[in-house]
């Protein structure tokens, strides 16, 4: 998703011309901790790349916003890589112009070094106002604990069988799940801690609501929403694919859905996938899976 909320047109007269004052103050809300010497440097790679141009003292013309027809060194095919770029100070300025681009929502990033001209949006799902409470009362009882919340009704937007129950999984660091729990089950009814397939199946099926308290892999690529940690989609296809017992309505051709609507509908950052999964011991057999089952979609 882009991180301004006004595309760099907008700010343009009906002739595309932008004054160097507007041009600034656009850059410096996409970069905040750039110095006005470094979003000079910026303005002067677009300029280099063509996608603008000088029109007379402080004003700029916008030349071009078809990313395929700018001047990048190390475009092809769709797809920039920044491991194609040797010279040193040639890459430096490619990284720090795709940098740019990628900001201004004209490419994405879908793996460390490796940016696409097709651009998705960033999965950031809504916030209940129960997975909203639960957070409330877990960073009051444990407010310097790293905690991870995944809510299982987001996943029924990627798929067209529905759950019938609501599963709020609570991940936390390790040693403190016990705890966690403990707490948890002096409010909520319905709480598991680590559950076995046997544990779901005696104690989790049927529950119109189930909390499942686990432990956080370490480097677990957490997002933000609303201010509440919340699993990246990264996270959740890898946890989905993992985590049987836990997401084992989720199995078979739902799994396969699930991941070609995530890759179809949202930017996916393969780097932070294939690291996550590659903690959890699962990167061979997700990338096979997603290979024999969606197509080849992977740039790493």
């Amino acid at each position: 998703m882009r991180d301004f909320d006004r595309d760099i047109s907008d700010l343009a007269d009906e002739s595309g011309l932008i004054t160097r004052r507007k041009l600034i103050t656009y850059l410096a809300r996409l970069f905040p901790e750039d110095s006005e010497q470094r979003l000079d440097w910026r303005i002067n790679s677009l300029k280099k790349i063509g996608l603008l141009s000088s029109a007379g003292r402080g004003i700029y013309r916008i030349e071009n916003l078809a990313v395929s027809d700018l001047k990048i060194d190390g475009m092809k095919g769709g797809f920039l890589r920044l491991s194609d770029i040797r010279e040193p100070s040639e890459l430096t300025s490619v990284s720090g112009t795709a940098q740019s681009l990628q900001k201004m929502g004209m490419i994405s990033r879908v793996a460390k070094g490796v940016f696409s001209t097709e651009v998705k949006p960033t999965y950031l799902p809504s916030i209940s106002a129960e997975l909203k409470d639960l957070w409330i009362s877990l960073a009051e009882e444990f407010p310097y604990l790293g905690i991870c919340l995944t809510d299982t009704y987001w996943i029924n937007s990627f798929i067209s069988q529905q759950a019938a129950g609501r599963r709020f999984v609570i991940e936390t660091e390790k040693g403190a799940e016990e705890s966690v729990f403990d707490f948890l089950s002096v409010g909520y009814d319905g709480v598991l801690l680590k559950p076995s397939e046997r544990d779901m199946r005696l104690y989790g099926s049927g529950l119109p609501e189930l909390l499942i308290v686990k432990n956080l892999v370490a480097q677990s690529p957490v997002t933000s929403v609303d201010d509440v940690p919340i699993s990246s989609l990264e996270k959740i296809l890898v946890d989905v694919f993992c985590d049987e017992q836990v997401y084992d309505y989720i199995q078979g051709d739902m799994t396969v859905e699930l991941f070609e609507q995530a890759f179809e509908r949202f930017a996916i950052d393969q780097s932070v996938l294939r690291r996550y999964a590659s903690r959890r011991g699962r990167w061979r057999r997700i990338r096979k899976f997603v290979t024999d089952n969606i197509g080849e979609v992977w740039v790493l």
